[in-house]
């Protein structure tokens, strides 16, 4: 894994000018710069988003804790638009480096989130077995297009910031309980307020399945909501405390397995590395509600962000 960010991070650096320059007067942003402008949904900068995921999860069906490792590799295109709009093209590549599978009587495909398939509760514990695996995910896209609106008050100075656009996802899992087996779509939506010393914002996605892949048909529907919470403190020289955990809904599952609420706290800081800004951070998340019969109840999160020069001059960029 680390060979694979060298080496992207190497071919970034190679084709990047001396100085690499994102304001819109184009002068070269500063570390709290960047990471305000990081934490905007509907944000300029092009950037590498790399998430890991380390989550434990437990629930009826197991007596011990049971453990899911993922990388989430996230490049985000931004997009200037005529008339001060802007498109923010997200494309995710989910791979599971572990997870544990239980496998036993009455183990069925996973709910539209993606999580490993789950006997039911009636099944005896000792019937379950469980086993290690890897492999994608399936493939997701989602494009925001609105604005960023200056605006004045509550001591400081920053921008509201909306956005719509869709979201789909293709059934591209490796295998079959990694994925949903379903390409699906619907809508996604973003408010926030980025401001000089906080940052708020809340971004929504939900699906809904309108095909199978082959083989996949006897999988259940996907009808799920998927609602990110960003709130972060800006501190100096680009260090930020705050966190973004995301809360699920599964609509296809029953009440006691539907919602996953997790909270979080962590440490964010914008740095160089040689002439290439990073933004780097942990965070820890404990669900407040989680799935009954099995569910995260804590994530441990790293994130390794490079910021990198635009790829493309939009000829209607000013």
């Amino acid at each position: 894994m680390a060979r694979i960010l060298c080496a992207v991070a190497a071919a970034v650096l190679a084709a990047s000018s001396p100085r690499i320059a994102f304001s819109e007067d184009g002068s070269a942003l500063s570390n709290a710069e960047v990471a305000r402008e990081s934490s905007n949904p509907l944000g300029r900068l092009w950037i590498l988003k790399n998430t890991f995921d380390n989550t434990l999860q437990d629930g009826d069906i197991t007596r011990n804790d049971r453990w899911t490792n993922t990388w989430t590799f996230q490049p985000t295109i931004p997009m200037p638009l005529p008339g001060g709009f802007i498109a923010v093209n997200r494309i995710t590549f989910p791979t599971v480096l572990r997870t544990e599978v239980p496998r036993g009587p009455g183990s069925g495909g996973p709910p539209g989130g993606g999580l490993p398939p789950a006997p039911p509760p009636s099944v005896p514990k000792s019937a379950i077995r469980w086993d290690n695996e890897s492999g994608f995910g399936d493939l997701g896209l989602f494009s925001l297009f609105g604005r960023n609106e200056s605006v004045e008050g509550l001591g400081q100075r920053g921008a509201f910031v909306w956005g719509l656009g869709p979201t789909l996802t293709f059934p591209t899992s490796s295998r079959g309980y990694l994925g949903s087996e379903k390409f699906s779509l619907g809508p996604a939506g973003v408010l926030a307020y980025i401001g000089n010393r906080y940052t708020v914002a809340a971004l929504s996605q939900n699906w809904f399945s309108v095909a199978s892949r082959s083989g996949g048909g006897d999988k259940s529907d996907v009808e799920y909501s998927w609602l990110q919470v960003i709130y972060m403190l800006n501190l100096s020289d680009g260090w930020q405390v705050g966190g973004k955990p995301v809360i699920t809904a599964d609509w296809e599952s029953s009440n006691d397995d539907r919602w996953n609420v997790p909270v979080g706290l962590g440490v964010y800081k914008a740095l160089r590395l040689g002439r290439m800004p990073v933004k780097v951070g942990i965070e820890a998340q404990y669900s407040v509600v989680h799935q009954d019969t099995l569910g995260q109840r804590w994530n441990l999160a790293l994130s390794i962000d490079p910021v990198i020069p635009p790829l493309i001059d939009w000829p209607w960029q000013d």
